[in-house]
């Protein structure tokens, strides 16, 4: 998701993520997957 999300900001241009909506398929991602994934939202680049 995190890759998707970078790629998204390289292909437009834009600085900033506004909203993540559906997509995430964390359902039943382990409790370190989500760990992972939350670690990389909180990243400069993906913040608002």
């Amino acid at each position: 998701m995190t890759n998707h999300l970078r790629q998204a900001l390289r292909n437009t241009g834009e600085q900033r993520i506004y909203a993540v909506v559906g997509g995430t398929h964390l359902f039943n991602a382990s409790a370190d997957r989500l760990e992972r994934t939350v670690a990389e939202l909180k990243k400069p680049d993906l913040k608002k």
